[in-house]
């Protein structure tokens, strides 16, 4: 298994680990798939050097999972940080290293462009105890929660 950074020729495959993800999470089928939203994010990976996207390929050079992140400050500081836009393993190879493998070429693309933080989260409602367990072997801590609420459109919000 190798890690590399996604290539315009990874990009149709990352967009079928996007469907994947998609379908696979409880909480996406709420939002139609925008395949050509995954496109421009993958340029965007490659062309902006405020983006990355690390893609494992198996022995068989078969994409099987993917890492993209951003660089971002908070609104209240100048304090540079990463953050994960999406991270996902076949369900197949869970189990193997590629999990471990990209989030490692995400914190050293995260170092190498001088981030004071690494954010992570897991908002897709897959696996959250092996996310958890993983990040927490990275030395990442927990900080905060996410909460979410689909209005109803006829009623106003108290």
């Amino acid at each position: 298994m190798i890690v590399k950074s996604i290539e315009r020729t990874d990009i149709g495959n990352c967009v079928e680990l996007g469907k994947l993800l998609h379908n696979e999470s409880p909480y996406y089928g709420r939002s139609e798939f925008n395949e050509s939203k995954l496109y421009r994010l993958a340029e965007l990976c490659i062309n902006d050097p405020n983006y990355c996207c690390f893609v494992a390929q198996d022995n068989d050079d078969n994409i099987i999972g993917m890492i993209a992140g951003v660089i971002g400050t908070h609104f209240f500081s100048d304090c540079k940080y990463s953050t994960d836009i999406t991270f996902f393993v076949k369900p197949e190879s869970r189990g193997s290293t590629a999990a471990l493998r990209l989030l490692t070429a995400f914190c050293i693309w995260s170092e190498a462009m001088g981030c004071d933080e690494i954010r992570c989260g897991v908002s897709t409602g897959i696996r959250i105890d092996a996310a958890d367990r993983i990040y927490k072997k990275f030395g990442f801590k927990e900080e905060g929660r996410l909460y979410v609420m689909v209005p109803n459109k006829d009623k106003l919000v108290h």
